[in-house]
């Protein structure tokens, strides 16, 4: 890599990894909030997608909640980084947690059927039962971290430490 170049040059050498934001959803009786997507796998997995150009990941993860789900969020508190190595593709994903919903929150969710074909609130252990394998493992290996109110560093879902 060279080093004394104009900005515009240097940074053009420097790898490019896109990043995206995941949302963790809970209602009162602390079920997790899964979708089931319409494109891809089709499978389920947690609200969310990948940051446009010059958006960080929890305004991706925000917007994202706001076109999957219809809901207007204005916080969301990290607890995961994922660094999943998966040539040619290695991606950044980011896991928020986006709190509790209340019943009326959850009344109002209005899902974009483009991209998403249900959505439901179930208990933890269906969860995994029911995400891919991916985000499962990420899960698995960072959900204490949104209890503990601390977040956790990954590679490939796995805990580096």
């Amino acid at each position: 890599m060279r080093l004394n170049l104009p900005p515009d040059e240097y940074y053009a050498q420097l790898t490019k990894v896109p990043t995206s934001g995941g949302a963790i959803f809970r209602n009162s009786k602390g079920e997790f909030l899964i979708i089931k997507k319409t494109y891809g796998d089709k499978g389920w997995s947690i609200p969310g997608g990948m940051t446009d150009q010059h958006e960080n990941p929890r305004e991706a993860v925000l917007r994202e909640i706001q076109e999957e789900l219809g809901l207007h969020l204005k916080q969301a508190r990290l607890f995961c980084v994922d660094f999943a190595k998966n040539p040619p593709y290695d991606r950044i994903l980011f896991v928020f947690d986006c709190g509790i919903l209340d019943d009326q929150m959850i009344s109002s969710i209005r899902i974009d059927t483009d991209e998403i074909g249900q959505f439901k609130f179930v208990p933890q252990e269906e969860m995994f039962m029911l995400l891919g394998p991916k985000i499962k493992k990420r899960l698995e290996n960072s959900l204490e971290h949104l209890f503990k109110s601390s977040c956790v560093y990954l590679e490939s879902g796995e805990k580096t430490s």
